[in-house]
């Protein structure tokens, strides 16, 4: 599965909520096209309730458009914290009991520092389920944390504005 976690932070409104959804948006057709099974997060700071959106590969077209709309509806605000939307994209992927080629797309603008005992459990976790967690940072030049727990860190302005944008942006979408 792929599961997309889509920061809902105040300072992601606008055009950086755009760009996410538009991510996911993408991701979402390419885990269609692979036949996997994909699932976005929205998150916010610790005392905010996720909010989950579940894609089957299983799904009809018309459940796959009226989950869509709605994901791409939905926005909180709110503070940032990563630690819990990782953790329930690791129980997706756990649930799912199908570890290969699982990925983590984390979204955010945003920096948030995890606790040494998360970290820990964090990296057993992800490397017993043989996952890859990828960051995509929108608009920010903080990302000490997301370096921490990423395998790869993407710079959203790198797609947005390199000349051969749409070859660069093939090589991220690769990765996952």
């Amino acid at each position: 599965p792929i599961v997309c976690c889509i920061d809902n932070s105040g300072s992601m409104s606008g055009d950086r909520e755009i760009y996410s959804k538009a991510i996911a948006l993408g991701l979402l057709a390419i885990a269609k096209k692979e036949k996997r099974d994909f699932a976005v997060i929205h998150f916010g700071s610790s005392s905010d309730p996720i909010q989950t959106y579940m894609f089957l590969k299983t799904d009809s077209q018309k459940e796959t458009l009226e989950r869509m709309i709605e994901m791409a509806s939905y926005f909180r605000g709110g503070g940032t914290d990563f630690e819990l939307p990782i953790t329930e994209a690791m129980n997706i992927i756990d649930k799912s009991g199908k570890f290969n080629k699982a990925s983590i797309v984390f979204i955010t603008d945003g920096e948030c520092d995890v606790s040494d005992e998360w970290f820990k459990s964090y990296t057993a976790r992800k490397k017993e389920l043989d996952t890859n967690l990828y960051s995509i940072a929108i608009e920010t030049s903080s990302i000490h944390t997301l370096e921490r727990i990423s395998d790869a860190v993407i710079m959203a302005e790198d797609i947005l504005n390199d000349k051969k944008a749409m070859e660069y942006a093939g090589e991220v979408f690769g990765m996952i």
